[in-house]
């Protein structure tokens, strides 16, 4: 099944690509996104888990995770309207974890909602709102 809106041209009403139409079974927003980005995000996560458990015993074992256009932290692909976990999501959930998370996106609902997603790891996440 595909997005009305998607359908009709008019997916993403919103600048920050924030889907007008869904929320995520959590009942937070969603970034609206092209089927492709799920695959873009599944060779993040392994790169990622890759450079973790590689260099989990250098720098003194600190790594840090930056993600300067965070979102809300899920996404929904207009084509199909699946729903999946974004980069900083998949950052945070593997084996080998980073110290601690610098979250960054424009948009206040994404920094509040990522903020709500990710409440267990929020000794480790410093959330920042920013302007271009």
């Amino acid at each position: 099944m595909k997005c009305q809106s998607y359908k009709n041209g008019d997916c993403v009403n919103n600048k920050d690509g924030i889907c007008q139409t869904h929320k995520s079974e959590d009942g937070l927003s969603l970034h609206c996104c092209g089927s492709w980005s799920k695959d873009k995000i599944d060779h993040f996560e392994y790169y990622a888990e890759m450079f973790s458990t590689g260099m989990k015993n250098k720098w003194n074992g600190r790594l840090y995770y930056v993600d300067l256009f965070s979102g809300p932290g899920k996404c929904i692909a207009r084509e199909n309207l699946e729903e999946f976990d974004g980069t900083c999501m998949r950052a945070v959930n593997i084996k080998d974890k980073f110290n601690h998370y610098f979250l960054v996106d424009t948009n206040s609902l994404c920094i509040k909602d990522l903020k709500q997603r990710l409440k267990n790891e929020k000794n480790r996440s410093i959330f920042l709102q920013t302007t271009l």
